[in-house]
Order: C-alpha cells, then sequence, then structure tokens
C-alpha cells in the first residue's frame, strides 16, 4: 500500500495540496470540526484513488484506461 500512496503521490502532489490548503482555508471561516472532517474525507478518497489506480510497484495500472 505505501508504493501505491507514494505513485500516486508522485503524480497528484500538486491537487492534494491545493484540496488541503482549500479545506484549511473554509476551516478557518468556519470552523475546525468541519476542517478535519473534510480533510479526512480528502484523504480518504485519496488514499482510495491510490489503491485502486496504481499497482503494488507505485506504477499505474495498465488495465485501467
Amino acid at each position: 500500500m505505501k508504493n501505491r500512496i507514494l505513485g500516486a503521490l508522485r503524480d497528484l502532489w500538486w491537487l492534494l495540496l491545493i484540496f488541503l490548503a482549500g479545506t484549511a482555508g473554509v476551516g478557518f471561516f468556519i470552523g475546525a470540526v468541519f476542517a478535519i472532517i473534510v480533510a479526512l474525507a480528502i484523504v480518504g478518497t485519496f488514499g482510495y484513488f491510490a489503491w485502486v489506480r496504481y499497482d503494488d510497484t507505485g506504477q499505474e495500472r495498465s488495465d485501467i484506461g
């Protein structure tokens, strides 16, 4: 699982950074509890995407197209 997440981070680090920065901004204006819940949802979705999209070596799966 570690290689899958590292492969996804290699390709999508900028997108994850934008989402987490937006969550921090929303959390600053709305509330910390809301920001924590949204951040956990974003990180969980990213983990699931990494598990489905990348193989055990961290390379993009060729059977998904």
